[in-house]
């Protein structure tokens, strides 16, 4: 296992992707499975995908994750760091969430995103609950105007909408009907 720092991240906000490649090393080159735990998904929610993982805060406090990695011979090792969740971080932590509204949901076809200021080059990522990118865009936004994302081509389920600006970030959860 490669040492890896503690991940800090701000209630209803989300992390930088996480590539499992990067907590291994594996002295054959062999392929490595991963196997992914979280002490308490409460606090840190995970979107997990084959080789990645993104967390979502959900509320203060401090989970521990456990990552194991399986080579072809069955040979195993783990790496164990801590989300930390908390209200507020740096300047580039700042949430939106407040000024960020995100409806209807659960959805049907399109999911409308307004914020409460003008904003250039926000980025829009829907990530599947296994961790997936089901869609990103970047565009302007005007203060007050929806910004639509059409869901048609995604199934049924729950996914997380991040907004990032370069006045903070958002998170949320949405759930997609048929």
């Amino acid at each position: 296992a490669v040492p890896f720092a503690d991940l800090t991240i701000a209630v209803g906000s989300s992390s930088a992707v996480v590539n499992y490649a990067d907590l291994f090393t594996d002295a054959d080159d062999d392929e490595l499975t991963y196997a992914l735990t979280v002490s308490d998904e409460k606090v840190a929610q995970p979107f997990t995908s084959t080789g990645s993982v993104i967390f979502a805060g959900l509320k203060e406090g401090t989970a521990v994750v456990t990552v194991t990695a399986t080579d072809t011979s069955g040979a195993s090792a783990t790496n164990t760091f801590n989300v930390l969740v908390d209200k507020l971080q740096g300047i580039s932590d700042i949430t939106i969430d407040a000024a960020t509204s995100v409806y209807p949901n659960p959805v049907v076809d399109y999911v409308n995103v307004v914020l409460d200021f003008d904003a250039k080059d926000v980025t829009y990522s829907i990530y599947s609950i296994s961790g997936g990118v089901a869609y990103s865009e970047t565009a302007d936004a005007l203060a007050g105007e929806a910004h639509a994302i059409s869901m048609t081509s995604l199934p049924a389920g729950t996914y997380l909408l991040h907004v990032a600006t370069a006045d903070g970030r958002s998170a949320s959860e949405i759930i997609v009907k048929k």
